[in-house]
């Protein structure tokens, strides 16, 4: 559906002359790519508004989006998937934060706080199919991916250190969800390598 758009979206522009003919196929990608983003935010702000969870919700799609596009990650084959991985990452988030003990959320906050620097420091930034980075970005990528973690590594210890538990899990939370999304996109890319290449159309989750 989303690729259907973005290429009538793109040929309405290449008909009013504003794209060239050797442009449609990266302005198709890029506008499915925005269409995705905007359908993705659009079902977290429903979600969480919808469960009255305002600064927590905020909290989560700054700290997820933003790692997310600096460090990559995992990339599912279609809209679909990627919709659905994210309804059960942001449910997940919902549950914890509604059914699990303030002094289990306070643990897992610091198990966390461990975890997540090293782990984005020695797999960040995680190649898209579509989309290969030279070593100047990879570099760039991985300092500025480091840097906004220890950023909200800092703000969560703050945080927590007053007693703004959940507060501080609504920042520890989506960092590492975007770790295990590395993780698993740093394993996908090795299959595809030794398969020989990747197959199909994926997606940011």
């Amino acid at each position: 559906m989303l690729s259907k758009l973005s290429k009538r979206v793109t040929h309405f522009y290449f008909s009013k002359g504003k794209i060239e003919d050797s442009e449609i196929e990266i302005y198709e990608y890029c506008f499915e790519i925005l269409f995705a983003s905007i359908i993705n935010l659009l079902v977290v702000i429903i979600i969480g508004f919808a469960c009255q969870k305002y600064i927590e919700t905020i909290l989560f799609i700054v700290c997820f989006l933003t790692l997310r596009q600096l460090a990559g990650g995992y990339h599912t084959d279609t809209h679909f998937r990627c919709v659905v991985i994210l309804i059960f990452v942001l449910v997940l988030f919902l549950v914890m934060i509604y059914f699990v003990p303030i002094k289990v959320i306070d643990i897992i906050n610091h198990f966390a706080l461990l975890l997540v620097l090293p782990i984005i420091a020695i797999v960040a930034p995680i190649d898209h199919p579509n989309n290969q980075l030279n070593k100047n970005k990879l570099s760039k990528g991985k300092l500025l991916s480091i840097l906004f973690v220890v950023t909200c590594l800092v703000t969560s210890t703050i945080l927590g250190y007053y007693n703004y538990t959940i507060i501080s899990f609504s920042i520890v939370y989506p960092i590492s969800a975007v770790c295990i999304s590395c993780i698993a996109g740093l394993i996908k890319n090795i299959i595809n390598l030794n398969k020989g290449g990747h197959h199909g159309e994926e997606e940011n989750i």
